[in-house]
This record gives C-alpha cells, sequence and structure tokens, in this order.
C-alpha cells in the first residue's frame, strides 16, 4: 500500500500476526463477538533503558 503524508510517498507493508481465540465474549450494539490475543508475546527487557524526553526510564 503506497501511503503519502505531507509530501512524502511511503511504501507499506501490512504487517500479520497469528493470533487465538480467547474466552472473553463481548457484546455491542447487539453482536457479540469473540477477544482474538496474540498466540506469543515477547518479553519486556528487564534491563532496558528507555530514553524519553531526555530522562532515562526504566
Amino acid at each position: 500500500m503506497i501511503i503519502h503524508y505531507r509530501g512524502v510517498n511511503y511504501n507499506e507493508s501490512p504487517k500479520s500476526i497469528e493470533t487465538k481465540e480467547s474466552d472473553v465474549v463481548g457484546h455491542y450494539r447487539g453482536a457479540t463477538w469473540k477477544l482474538r490475543q496474540p498466540a506469543r508475546t515477547s518479553a519486556n527487557h528487564p534491563g532496558a533503558r528507555l530514553k524519553y524526553r531526555g530522562n532515562w526510564v526504566e
């Protein structure tokens, strides 16, 4: 898919991930749906240091 934003063209390819159905059921405006969650999740790195607006956060 080609995206055009503020005069710059981007070539974007949609990403897909494996999902699995969970036991959570929702209702919205009379429609019933089941929540889908990622099949695999990545663990947070406990020692990762991130910088936000010039400050180091954990």
